[in-house]
């Protein structure tokens, strides 16, 4: 049975924890470490209706649906979302063929592959929010059977068990005494009984990720080995959304849209996405405490914005006006989402399945391809496509500097292309032992190429502006990434007003991991101290003067 306590969610609140110690005995040298944080007393509330307050979520992605959802779900009534490109979803987006395949005079309901987020693990934290979105999860037939690597596993069960006996706690677990080194550094300097070959290293960055992810920190190669092996856990099935992810986000935009949802708002307002409008940039005026919001459109005043867009969009924008403080600077130029490249090909029949009997799983190589994904149903005979490739990281680089641009007048899709021919060669290597061998004309005389197809490569001060998105979660890579941090950025703007009451209610409600859960990532005593260090506050008077009081010695 897979832990009920994320390891991700776990350790960011004891880093959190630290590091918010750290800053309150720079500021109070008397108090002992060892009492950890003082309980903060409760922040007055502000003397206006925030219901009220005219709101911008920057992004339709769906951590900005996810936060308009909960903001329209407790009541707010003036809020605006604005997005850059022509549909919601971010990198939740699933290619779709426009017209019927002509074989068989039949339509193919699964011409789609997903580009983005694709698949959902069965954990617990992965699955809290689907009451909320109302689209049925479908068993998705994933085998997650990697290369048996003994000795990593060996290393990777003793670091994972002692660290979550650590967590959460201020207390430093070996992992975190030995986390100033890469996974690569570790293995081939640190590792116990004995330090690892160069050769054995890359055997094992081979079996267990992609190429050049051992350089990351050790935190990280533990936690996703955690994340993994929880969800491999035998007999538990994954979860892939029928139509493909990009019903997640499409349905979050019309209950958006609905004047009936939610049943807790009497007579709702239709709330609607702006598309088609990148904003260029923010600025913070002191004197009203508002935020303009720039855009290719016009300009307009906010009494809160949150941006919810990926790092590299933001920092296109001119954020000079914000005056953010180096540190949140920092983080914007530094995090980012890992590269991936994924290849699909249709082919006239399914021959994974016809010749092979395969429905479902993934096979892994040291290939080019990296990984072949198969679909998770059996359509029968006619068309279908398969992902002949799913890779990340240095693999990802290598395999997408060979994806053309189709969108330029001239180039099309042929058998021919550079890249069909790779990946077709390189299924021919993954099939070579197998009964009958795949042969590269078989597969080559298989291949759909439509010139009519088309593929959009869209890019995916004070408290009165806030971070939120997928990779600010401790749960990124994941859409529960994108959904906690909607959850965690609201619940700390409401703390900064003195509105727990807002926080309760959003509790109470199916968002977060489901009716009376928090997100993992929430803690209201931790948080309580980011908004007092960060100084995002209304209160700030008021809760200087608290603070003072909270943190007296004791008598």
């Amino acid at each position: 049975m897979a832990p009920a306590t994320s390891i991700r969610a776990a350790h960011a609140k004891q880093v959190l924890h630290r590091d918010i110690l750290s800053q309150f005995l720079l500021k109070h040298p008397d108090h002992h470490p060892s009492k950890g944080l003082p309980a903060l007393p409760k922040v007055p509330s502000v003397n206006r209706d925030v219901l009220s307050d005219h709101i911008c979520i920057v992004g339709a992605g769906t951590c900005g649906l996810y936060m308009a959802m909960a903001l329209k779900y407790l009541g707010f009534t003036n809020v605006n979302i604005v997005e850059a490109t022509g549909s919601v979803g971010g990198r939740c987006f699933t290619w779709q063929k426009t017209e019927p395949p002509p074989q068989n005079g039949q339509i193919d309901d699964h011409f789609y592959y997903d580009i983005g987020a694709m698949r959902i693990p069965p954990l617990p934290w992965m699955t809290g929010q689907a009451p909320l979105l109302m689209t049925a999860y479908i068993s998705y037939w994933y085998k997650n059977d990697p290369i048996s690597d003994q000795p990593f596993e060996n290393l990777m069960s003793v670091l994972a068990t002692d660290s979550r006996s650590y967590l959460p706690g201020p207390n430093n677990s070996t992992l975190d005494l030995q986390n100033n080194y890469s996974t690569r550094t570790w293995l081939m300097n640190k590792a116990t009984p004995t330090v690892w070959s160069y050769s054995d290293t890359a055997m094992a960055e081979l079996n267990d990720t992609s190429t050049g992810l051992f350089d990351q920190a050790l935190t990280e190669t533990v936690i996703d080995y955690a994340d993994f092996k929880n969800a491999s856990i035998k007999d538990k099935d994954w979860y892939r959304i029928e139509e493909g992810m990009q019903l997640v986000p499409e349905t979050m935009a019309q209950m958006l849209a609905s004047t009936s949802w939610p049943p807790t708002v009497s007579q709702p307002a239709a709330w609607n996405v702006t598309l088609n409008t990148p904003v260029t940039g923010y600025s913070f005026n002191p004197t009203s405490q508002t935020v303009s919001v720039a855009s290719s459109a016009s300009t307009a005043t906010y009494d809160m914005v949150f941006n919810t867009t990926a790092m590299g969009p933001l920092q296109r924008m001119d954020i000079s006006g914000l005056n953010l403080p180096n540190n949140v600077l920092d983080g914007i130029r530094s995090l980012s989402y890992d590269r991936a490249t994924k290849v699909a090909i249709k082919f006239t029949e399914a021959w994974w399945t016809t010749k092979y009997n395969i429905i479902g799983g993934v096979s892994s190589s040291d290939l080019p391809i990296s990984n072949v994904v198969y679909p998770s149903w059996n359509d029968g005979d006619g068309p279908a496509v398969l992902m002949v490739s799913y890779s990340w990281a240095q693999d990802a680089t290598r395999m997408g500097s060979m994806v053309a641009d189709y969108n330029v007048p001239g180039v099309t899709r042929t058998r021919d292309d550079p890249l069909v021919t790779l990946c077709l060669n390189d299924l021919v290597q993954l099939f070579k032992s197998s009964t009958p061998p795949l042969q590269f004309s078989d597969l080559y005389d298989l291949v759909v190429t439509d010139p009519n197809d088309h593929f959009d490569n869209s890019d995916p001060a004070g408290y009165h502006f806030a971070l939120a998105g997928e990779a600010l979660s401790a749960h990124h890579a994941w859409i529960c990434g994108a959904f906690d941090s909607a959850y965690t950025t609201l619940c700390t703007w409401f703390q900064s007003m003195g509105r727990t009451d807002l926080i309760d209610k959003l509790q109470d409600s199916d968002f977060g991991d489901g009716t009376g859960q928090h997100v993992q990532e929430w803690d209201d005593k931790l948080f309580g101290w980011v908004v007092h260090f960060s100084g995002q506050r209304e209160q700030a008077r008021e809760l200087k003067k608290l603070v003072v009081e909270a943190s007296k010695p004791e008598e």
